[in-house]
């Protein structure tokens, strides 16, 4: 299971770790515009007061699937952490690909927190035959801004779910291999 994603820092010389509840940069497409917006990890829907951090590309529901069409987002990341099940809680594999940001597909939405709204996002994912079993899908060739405007089939078949060059041990930041959890960025 994903339960984490590295993010970029603005300069590309470090990165972000980022869990569920917490806040990263996504691009979305507003009034025809491509902007970065700040939403938190993790969208409602969960069950037991849990948030969804993935949704499988092949299990989109109705809801789901009427916000691909409208409420698509794109992610940097330049990688992300999946723990087994059967594993100790918060033990996990980190998995990069690349030193440069992969546009990770995803869904986003306005969440409720308290009487204040805040964005919030979960990213699209598949199975895969080999480790790590799911994997972001993202958007390779395509420019942001397109990408956000293709009608949802045309979107979807956009997609990648290869990841180039898959290596379990990526060079994380000192403070991510250290244990330490990064504070968000922007």
């Amino acid at each position: 299971m994903l339960t984490r994603i590295l993010q970029p820092r603005p300069g590309g010389r470090s990165w972000t770790e980022v869990a569920r509840g917490g806040t990263a940069a996504i691009l979305v497409l507003d009034h025809g515009v491509c902007r970065t917006v700040r939403a938190a990890f993790g969208r409602p829907g969960g069950g037991a007061g849990r948030s969804l951090l993935v949704k499988d590309a092949s299990a989109l529901d109705d809801g789901d699937a009427a916000l691909w069409e409208t409420r698509r987002c794109l992610v940097p990341i330049v990688g992300f952490r999946v723990e087994s099940r059967c594993a100790t809680p918060g033990v996990g594999t980190w998995v990069a690909g690349t030193r440069q940001p992969l546009l990770a597909a995803g869904l986003y939405s306005p969440g409720g927190s308290g009487s204040r709204v805040r964005p919030c996002f979960s990213l699209l994912v598949a199975a895969s035959p080999t480790a790590p079993r799911c994997r972001p899908l993202y958007v390779a060739g395509e420019d942001a801004p397109q990408w956000l405007r293709m009608p949802g089939g045309e979107a979807l078949r956009a997609l990648s779910p290869m990841w180039p060059a898959m290596d379990a041990r990526p060079p994380l930041p000192p403070a991510a291999a250290a244990g330490a959890r990064l504070a968000a960025w922007y």
